[in-house]
């Protein structure tokens, strides 16, 4: 089900925003029946679980051992935490509220608590947008991205996303265009050179113009070394699930060993030469954000000096 938004252009709403405004309504109407106290009670528990569950949810995965999917970890811990904060701002808010009434001041206890009660839903709402779309699980990232209402609270509760780590901002990406970032090769590292085994670390900078990071899925790569005309295969590898950062650079060290001795020992030998050698790095690197997997590949050849 989708319908048209009278406001903002290529604005539409979907399922979710139907549950979400239901949800909406019946938290005022909760919250005029429960009061202010106890709403802003709440309203406590849903800031300080957010926080919670941000900062401690890597644990609580962590100890999830029989979940093997490292997202659906992720958003069982954070809901598991967040939902013992409001447990615990539940029961004090009722004891709370009782004793407000017991003093003739309910009415206004209500009317505040419609008000706040629908805040808190949807500083709760914001907390679950950012928990889902921030560790994309199935076809969740493309129902959020599809939302009027959880585009609008993404973008209109920030100091939500603040209290979050970095991962769990995530979530912008489904709502935001995704500027692709850029590959690049800045140094070549030789060790352990003999002439019979030497080690070839390539520093990859991946620099995210995005306010929001992703994740690396893959990094493909292979290092050549030129001898005269000839191009020769030094050696290949991959890296996997890295965490790409937010609005700056992310170093990524590709490495090799080389233990061929005719390979090893030509990389010594122009070395002892020269005190540098000719090499080439090559590859692609696979990336994922919540809205869109971008394929980036990078190269760079030249003479590497050795120290």
């Amino acid at each position: 089900m989708k319908c048209c938004l009278a406001r903002g252009k290529g604005a539409y709403m979907n399922w979710l925003d139907i549950v979400f405004l239901i949800i909406l309504v019946l938290a005022a109407f909760n919250g005029w029946r429960t009061g202010l106290v106890r709403s802003l009670l709440m309203l406590g528990g849903v800031i300080g679980g957010a926080y919670l569950a941000g900062r401690f949810s890597p644990q609580v995965r962590d100890a999830l051992t029989f979940i093997g999917d490292p997202s659906v970890a992720t958003v069982v811990a954070f809901v598991v935490i967040f939902g013992a904060t409001l447990l615990a701002a539940w029961l004090v808010g009722l004891l709370a509220r009782n004793l407000v009434h017991a003093v003739l001041l309910g009415w206004l206890d209500s009317l505040g608590g419609l008000v706040f009660g629908a805040f808190t839903s949807a500083l709760f709402l914001t907390a679950l947008i950012v928990a889902l779309g921030s560790h994309p699980i199935g076809p969740v990232p493309h129902i959020l991205k599809g939302s009027a209402t959880a585009r609008w609270l993404a973008d209109n509760m920030p100091f939500v996303m603040g209290m979050m780590p970095e991962e769990f901002r995530d979530v912008m990406g489904t709502f935001s265009k995704v500027e692709h970032p850029t590959a690049q090769v800045v140094g070549v590292r030789l060790s352990d050179l003999s002439p019979s085994q030497v080690r070839v670390t390539a520093t990859l900078r991946l620099d995210n113009p995005n306010t929001f990071g992703g994740n690396v899925q893959t990094v493909r790569y292979k290092i050549w070394h030129y001898q005269g005309a000839m191009r020769v295969l030094l050696g290949e590898g991959e890296k996997k699930a890295l965490r790409l950062k937010a609005s700056g650079p992310t170093e990524v060290a590709l490495d090799i060993i080389v233990k061929e001795a005719g390979k090893a020992g030509a990389v010594f030998a122009e070395v002892s030469q020269r005190r540098a050698v000719t090499l080439a790095v090559e590859g692609q690197v696979a990336l994922r954000f919540p809205s869109e997997d971008i394929q980036t590949p990078f190269q760079a050849s030249g003479d590497y000096p050795v120290q």
